[in-house]
């Protein structure tokens, strides 16, 4: 049997997001989808590891807060993420291009692109299988 459909409405995002409580209940929503994510990013403490996925592309929409976005470039010493051999992983990307994304604005990575972020923010990541 195919999975049921998942609709997510406006105003169910804009609830959830002004209480932090209320985000289990959108992460629940989507529970085992793979590729729609919402991610709460590191509240600004550090930086996150720079990455490249190899057979995936990352659709990130800011929907809450701002995330500094670094892209582009080329990744420092990298290495092999240990569970999935499409992932690479760095510390750092140098040569990269940084944006801000704050609320309502959208950020397409190709798969084979470095990226990085930091920030306060909420964003929703949807994976998009390379062909």
């Amino acid at each position: 049997m195919a999975e049921e459909c998942i609709l997510i409405r406006k105003k169910t995002v804009e609830e959830a997001l002004s209480s932090s409580a209320d985000l289990k209940y959108l992460k629940e929503l989507i529970k085992g989808q793979q590729i729609v994510l919402i991610a709460e990013d590191n509240l600004g403490k550090k930086l996150n590891k720079a990455e490249i996925h190899k057979k995936m592309s990352d659709f990130f929409i800011c929907l809450k807060g701002k995330v500094s976005f670094v892209y582009g470039g080329q990744l420092i010493n990298p290495w092999e993420k240990d569970e999935d051999k499409n992932e690479l992983r760095a510390d750092e990307i140098q040569g990269g291009k940084e944006e801000v994304l704050e609320a309502g604005d959208m950020l397409i990575v190709p798969a084979g692109q470095p990226h990085q972020h930091n920030g306060n923010a909420y964003l929703l990541v949807i994976k998009i299988p390379k062909d």
